[in-house]
């Protein structure tokens, strides 16, 4: 690609984002490359660098950029909010709220300022002030759904009486089918499960997941396909092996991998409360270097897998290293707790040879409903549905018998209900598994202040606990036909 004015910010800026999209994902983290070597003073070119840097695996240089004087200068909304969505994508937590509280010293009275900065609250555990910020987005806006759901799972143990007026009274505002309508029955959902209303809860869980569904089937069907693809390929190629490096790399990386709403969480807050470990947070680090390494962007396309076997996985495993070690900040290990890398744990194996992987495993029937209750937005689309949900569960469930086939010993399985039954005999497993030295009330999860950015934000501030288990007793009947397919 030529470029007239390569000097120029946003011609270079416009030139990567081109390739970009052409799908050449090298000649774009080119040219991203010498954006970051010199980086505008303007703050919204400089937040579209960030993204490009972010979009092509720069981590290390993105996250640089965000220490840029420009930052703490402006006064544009959208800069502010741009800005705090990099701080929260990177982990970095407390100044992520304090860009959105600048945002709310500038503009009060905006809802969404609020929904965000009651989620960011969320994630810092401080959860009356986050309480207080989803009530003060629904005053504002009562038709908003996200604020009302994030609001009811903050006390689905002690749900409130007066959440069933704020959610007949915002649901009436709300069109359906809508991300926000079914935002609110999923709400709803909580409250009556709260209340012991399990009959109702279940009609409203039910609604609330065909809404979704019908809004993205297609998608859901989409990410199948790419799956199918990967796996199809993987039954009659094998995945070429890196080059063993002759010295230990430090930091090290713990790779825990699972379904979503596995406990994965648990176990990861539970590694990082050792004095050589750290949670570095849910990356997709691996992944845009697999990206890079083959020059494209997609991982489950035809592109990638006509390419996968003749690609330098170890050049792959070195990006990830290089991307990801300042996110260690002195620590021996850190915990990249990506779930769904469960996809590609055996190119992190040929990749990194020396990575230990980490799979939470957890009853079926278990994950399957912990993932059918949760509003995941668009992100699990095959959760929405009983048939995508478990034709999701069995892809996912002859991929990982792949992996410890083709990797004996190098995946260690860890299953839930041991963690959260009898903690300490199983962190030991994992400990030695992981070369790490015993030490004592790693279990104690509700001694670990670090911020959490998932669903699980509020249920791991507490002790360990087995309420967990088998929470689809209450519907057994409705989900005998799940239930069944699981089998």
């Amino acid at each position: 690609m030529r470029i007239q004015a390569p000097r120029d910010a946003r011609t270079r800026l416009l030139a990567a984002q081109l390739a970009w999209h052409a799908d050449r994902v090298r000649d774009a983290a080119d040219l991203a490359q010498g954006l970051s070597d010199g980086p505008p003073d303007d703050a919204d070119l400089l937040c579209d660098v960030v993204d490009l840097l972010s979009m092509v695996g720069h981590t290390t240089a993105a996250h640089d950029l965000l220490d840029h004087p420009v930052w703490q200068q402006t006064r544009s909304m959208d800069v502010l909010l741009r800005y705090a969505n990099f701080r929260q994508s990177f982990g970095d937590h407390a100044q992520s709220l304090d860009a959105l509280e600048r945002l709310l010293a500038i503009v009060p009275g905006n809802a969404e300022f609020h929904l965000y900065h009651g989620q960011e609250l969320t994630f810092l555990g401080r959860i009356d002030e986050a309480e207080a910020a989803f009530r003060t987005c629904l005053s504002l806006d009562p038709g908003n759904g996200r604020a009302m759901y994030r609001l009811a799972r903050l006390r689905q143990n002690a749900p409130d009486h007066d959440f069933l007026r704020l959610i007949d009274a915002g649901q009436r505002q709300t069109r359906s089918p809508s991300t926000e309508h079914a935002a609110f029955a999923f709400a709803l959902y909580h409250v009556m499960e709260g209340l012991g209303r399990y009959e109702e809860a279940w009609s409203t869980l039910a609604a609330a997941n065909a809404e979704m569904h019908s809004m993205s089937a297609r998608d859901a069907a989409r990410q199948r396909e790419g799956l199918q693809r990967f796996i199809g390929w993987l039954s009659t190629n094998r995945l070429p092996a890196a080059a063993p490096t002759s010295t230990a790399v430090q930091p090290t990386p713990i790779f825990i991998v699972g379904l979503p709403r596995s406990g994965t969480t648990v176990l990861e807050r539970m590694l990082s409360n050792h004095s050589k470990v750290t949670s570095a947070g849910e990356l997709v680090d691996f992944g845009l270097q697999m990206m890079s390494v083959a020059d494209t962007r997609s991982l489950h396309g035809e592109r990638f897998l006509s390419r996968l076997s003749g690609l330098d996985l170890g050049q792959a495993g070195q990006g990830y290293l290089s991307q990801t070690a300042w996110r260690a900040r002195g620590h021996a290990y850190y915990v990249d707790k990506q779930p769904a890398n469960w996809m590609i744990a055996g190119l992190i194996l040929s990749a990194l040879p020396q990575a230990k992987i980490l799979h939470l495993q957890r009853d079926p029937m278990d994950v399957c409903f912990s993932n059918y209750r949760a509003m995941f937005g668009d992100t699990y689309t095959w959760s929405y549905n009983f048939n995508t949900l478990a034709e999701h569960h069995d892809d996912y469930r002859g991929l990982m018998k792949h992996w410890h086939d083709a990797y004996p010993g190098a995946i260690l399985d860890v299953p839930y209900a041991d963690l959260v039954g009898n903690p300490e005999t199983t962190l030991r497993k994992t400990f030695a598994f992981c070369g790490l030295e015993w030490e004592s009330d790693c279990d104690d999860i509700s001694r670990n202040g670090a911020p959490v950015s998932t669903l699980s934000s509020v249920q791991v501030r507490e002790s360990v606990h087995t309420r967990a288990l088998q929470q689809w007793r209450p519907y057994s009947a409705q989900l005998q036909w799940l239930q069944e397919a699981l089998r």
